[in-house]
């Protein structure tokens, strides 16, 4: 996707690979409504070098993809990132999820869902909201990222580990897959809003 260009999917669309371009002008994509988009391999979205952010909107839509790269070459720049948004909608991401570069975000408004099977990388900035789910259901070991989980789910029964210390609020072993395996890699989970204490499986 060319630098400028914006893109709405307004019905079911499919693609081998997508790629936003690192122009002067940002290229935001956004998905209407409940409508789908199924991206085979990787989707990159790349940061534009000026000031703001490049944004994929998945709403309450469903983006299906392989691996997935918010990418900001622009150095310790607050202002310029790479930030995909959800709502009540879904992220099936069946590979990576990472964050190149500083500032990049992934963003829950509402009770969304991103199901990951693979790892969820470090360095970027995860909100969560009341409602909102990362379920690592991969079928390989898989890392999740030391951040703030509102709900995280494990359906794996080759272990997810944290990759450092993290918040938890609901933590959920092997309501989907069972024999699911979870471990804290001994790092410390702080119980979020509502919590006592951590819970430990």
């Amino acid at each position: 996707i060319n630098a400028g260009v914006a893109v709405t999917v307004t019905g079911t669309a499919i693609c081998n690979s997508l790629t936003t371009a690192s122009g002067a002008t940002y290229s935001p994509i956004t998905i209407v409504g409940t409508n789908t988009l199924t991206v085979i391999n990787t989707t990159t979205l790349n940061n534009a070098s000026g000031t703001g952010s490049d944004t994929f909107a998945v709403g309450a839509g469903t983006l299906i993809s392989g691996s997935i790269s918010l990418t900001n070459a622009g150095g310790g720049q607050a202002a310029r990132k790479a930030v995909m948004t959800v709502s009540t909608g879904t992220i099936n991401c069946t590979g990576i999820f990472s964050f190149v570069g500083t500032n990049n975000e992934l963003t829950f408004s509402g009770a969304g869902t991103l199901n990951i099977g693979g790892n969820l990388g470090a360095g970027g900035t995860l909100t969560t909201v009341a409602g909102s789910v990362v379920n690592f259901n991969g079928s390989s070991a898989q890392t999740a990222g030391d951040y703030t989980y509102t709900v995280l789910k494990v359906n794996n029964t080759a272990s997810t580990t944290l990759a450092g210390a993290a918040t938890i609020t609901t933590l959920t072993i092997g309501d989907a897959t069972s024999a699911s395996v979870f471990s804290d890699g001994g790092y410390v989970i702080t119980p979020g809003a509502g919590r006592k204490s951590p819970r430990r499986c």
